[in-house]
């Protein structure tokens, strides 16, 4: 591996741009090449199979660019594709998943996961779940509208489910 190589950020849109800039911030050495696929976002209201393909074609860009780690800084990516993924690329595969975890352990009440639709759905995030929330204290609610506002720079305009 290349360790002067970039890391490689990969987004459905622009959102994964927050991820890039706090991995600036922290990782101060190194180069990055940011991905965003805003000629298919959102992926939210997508099948689970068009969805790992578009993930595996802003992957293959990244790799082809010779990256020697990739971030999956998309949610919905992540739950379609990501053990596939880490199974495809000789190379870290890093991802993003909704932060339920973290969330659970700030409040001992309920917890308002806003996703896409694609994302409350698919395995790996119900799984996830699963896993965390024996107590039933998460409610999904599939917002890909939500994510199609921010991705078209919207600020405080309402935003209907």
């Amino acid at each position: 591996m290349n360790n002067n190589a970039p890391v490689g950020i990969m987004d459905s849109g622009l959102g994964g741009v927050s991820v890039l800039r706090e991995a600036v911030k922290q990782l101060r050495n190194e180069s990055f090449i940011y991905y965003g696929d805003n000629k298919n976002a959102p992926y939210g209201s997508r099948t689970p199979d068009d969805i790992e393909a578009l993930a595996f074609a802003s992957a293959r860009f990244l790799v082809d660019k010779g990256v020697k780690a990739l971030v999956v800084a998309c949610n919905t990516a992540t739950s379609a594709a990501i053990d596939d993924m880490r199974r495809a690329f000789k190379l870290p595969v890093v991802s993003m998943e909704p932060a339920i975890k973290p969330a659970l352990a700030y409040t001992s009440g309920k917890v308002l996961m806003l996703a896409t639709d694609a994302t409350c759905k698919l395995e790996r995030y119900r799984k996830l779940k699963e896993r965390l929330d024996a107590n039933g204290r998460v409610t999904d609610i599939g917002c890909t509208a939500l994510v199609e506002a921010v991705e078209s720079g919207a600020k405080s305009e309402a935003i209907s489910a």
